[in-house]
């Protein structure tokens, strides 16, 4: 990744597109370590993901946001529950809590939506489509940046 901030960085001010593909890039590593974050393994991650309990605003928490939409299992997922006095369970650092919202995403099968997600968003359809579409004077780019985003799919930590 250094190798590509290096080639990218002095070049972002004049390409959009390579701002387009440094963000897209981007959104993929972080919603990775979003999903890692919930499903990794700590022995292979090399950390104890505490997303739920901060309530953070993640991949998995959007999408189980908009697959429970007019569901009751909202109400005990979103901020402030079904009334915004009332705690919910996302958010809260209560083992129980943590528990049930894993157990929900489990359940939405966040997990396997996310690896096709991962694959669609990267592919030639996607991000490195993106990468080909360079202009010819930038084309010694393609083979770094299409590396950092194979290096990306599948990543256990």
């Amino acid at each position: 990744m250094g190798q590509m901030a290096m080639l990218v960085s002095d070049r972002l001010d004049n390409h959009s597109i390579l701002r387009h593909i440094a963000y897209q890039i981007g959104f993929l590593f972080q919603s990775q370590d979003d999903v890692l974050d919930v499903f990794g393994d700590p022995k292979v991650t090399g950390k104890v993901g505490t997303d739920i309990q901060d309530g953070k605003c993640t991949w998995p928490s959007v999408r189980s946001v908009q697959k429970l939409h007019g569901t009751p299992e909202l109400d005990d997922f979103k901020a402030g529950g079904p009334d915004i006095f009332e705690p919910s369970h996302y958010g809260e650092a209560d083992p129980e809590s943590v528990s049930r919202i894993k157990k929900l995403m489990h359940q939405l099968k966040l997990r396997e939506e996310f690896a096709n997600f991962e694959k669609r968003y990267s592919d030639k359809a996607g991000v490195k489509a993106d990468i080909d579409r360079l202009p010819e004077r930038l084309s010694t780019m393609r083979p770094v940046l299409h590396e950092a985003v194979d290096n990306l799919i599948d990543r256990k930590k």
